[in-house]
């Protein structure tokens, strides 16, 4: 009987398939690439991509952290723009105060005579009277994140920085200070804060987180 001869395993077929796969494969990564490529420079031609890694931060040299402090140090009494009359309701509504406080803060200044209606003046004016001024915050270097809390009479208020001022009342007595505390430093280099009231400015030293620093003004 002659031997059953088994056939012999060729090779050959499986490098057809191998082929096709590497193939199928090469040409998927090509066009993923060119895809890649044709998405980076849509967004870079109409402005929408951004190639920042870390967001800015504050980049002062330790002359102008001099410079800045040393001018605080001599730096005059801020005159505060006052709320006029009319300003004062939706002042006091944007101070987001609670019923209680709003209560409290109208009766301080009914006694003040020229600072509300005479429908609310229930008392002579006091030795110190206290009054609403506007006051104007914004972060005089990157924008990074830096918090600081005003107080002022009994009010405090929050407030993350921005590049765009934020303005809001605060009340004021006839000479007095506004304190201002460090509470979150961003993301590094100091809390950067200006302070304007009208058309006056002051640009407070660098700041760390828990530091306070007085702000001198005048109400008129």
């Amino acid at each position: 009987m002659e031997p059953i001869l088994q056939p012999r395993k060729s090779q050959k077929a499986v490098l057809p398939v191998k082929k096709t796969f590497f193939s199928l494969f090469s040409k998927s990564l090509a066009a993923t690439f060119i895809l890649g490529c044709a998405i980076i420079y849509a967004s870079y031609s109409t402005g929408n991509i951004n190639f920042s890694i870390t967001p800015p931060l504050d980049n002062i040299t330790q002359k102008q952290r001099d410079d800045l402090s040393a001018a605080f140090n001599v730096l005059a009494p801020i005159p505060m723009k006052m709320v006029e009359e009319k300003e004062v309701p939706s002042a006091i509504e944007n101070m987001n105060l609670s019923a209680a406080a709003k209560h409290s803060l109208l009766l301080d200044l009914a006694k003040t005579p020229s600072a509300q209606p005479a429908a609310i003046q229930v008392a002579p004016q006091q030795k110190n009277p206290v009054r609403l001024a506007w006051i104007t915050l914004w972060d005089t270097d990157a924008e990074d994140g830096d918090t600081v809390k005003i107080e002022s009479q009994g009010y405090s208020r929050t407030v993350i920085l921005k590049k765009t001022p934020v303005t809001f009342a605060v009340p004021v007595s006839t000479s007095g200070i506004i304190n201002v505390t460090g509470i979150s430093d961003g993301d590094g280099g100091g809390i950067t804060v200006g302070i304007a009231s009208g058309d006056r400015k002051a640009v407070f030293p660098v700041m760390s987180e828990g530091q306070v620093l007085g702000l001198r003004v005048q109400a008129n």
